[in-house]
């Protein structure tokens, strides 16, 4: 019977460890209206956002990056059945026009801004995805020297009466289950590997637009 002892004892860690999932918050009930999807950004001043902070002031992402996210909100959205959204790609044609429109006046508020590219994305609701921090991951998927690390915010913004409606944030750098037991569940549902920043974003992506409805 003592035999049995040290693998009884692994399994019903495993059990306990596999219920360890993290805690799924409730979608919203979305509005009903027009949605237009802005593409992602990555603001450099804490000015440029809606909400919060940034890790680190100064720093931004190569548009790479950046357009490569704006695909990813499009097959989540996609896969999440959401349909009849003005895409990324028409959408920051008004971003580039309200950028280029204030560039002669006064510094005008983060809201403002998009409520601007709202309006002239003929939206009811915009969806703002902004990225604020993006580390690389440097290893492979079972071994880093550095793990990939992630912060993102979605916002919803009611173009018409000009306020922000929701906000859905997502901070991780990936550490070993050893030092996150919390989240076991998560590492488990990721197959025990190192994620990529994509990846990671992806992950932190689907989350938030289910928890908005999206």
């Amino acid at each position: 019977m003592k035999r049995f002892a040290p693998l009884l004892f692994i399994l019903l860690t495993v059990a306990m460890l596999a219920g360890c999932a993290e805690r799924r918050i409730p979608p919203i009930e979305r509005p009903e209206g027009v949605y237009a999807v802005a593409g992602v950004t990555s603001p450099r001043y804490d000015w440029q956002l809606l909400a919060g902070y940034l890790p680190m002031e100064g720093k931004g992402v190569s548009r790479d990056v950046l357009t490569a996210l704006d695909a990813t909100v499009v097959e989540l959205l996609a896969e999440h059945g959401v349909n009849g959204v003005t895409p990324p790609a028409n959408t920051r044609q008004c971003q580039e026009i309200v950028t280029f429109e204030n560039t002669s006046g006064s510094r005008i508020s983060a809201l403002k801004y998009w409520v601007q590219v709202g309006e002239c994305a003929k939206a009811d609701y915009l969806v703002v995805p902004q990225l604020l921090y993006w580390q690389e991951r440097e290893g492979s998927d079972w071994g880093v020297d550095r793990p990939a690390g992630v912060v993102m915010d979605v916002y919803i913004i009611d173009v018409n009466s000009g306020r922000l409606l929701a906000r859905r944030h997502y901070d991780e750098t990936q550490r070993p289950l050893s030092a996150d037991l919390g989240n076991a569940g998560r590492h488990f549902e990721r197959g025990g590997k190192w994620l990529t920043a994509n990846e990671l974003a992806r992950y932190g992506l689907d989350r938030m637009l289910r928890e908005l409805g999206l």
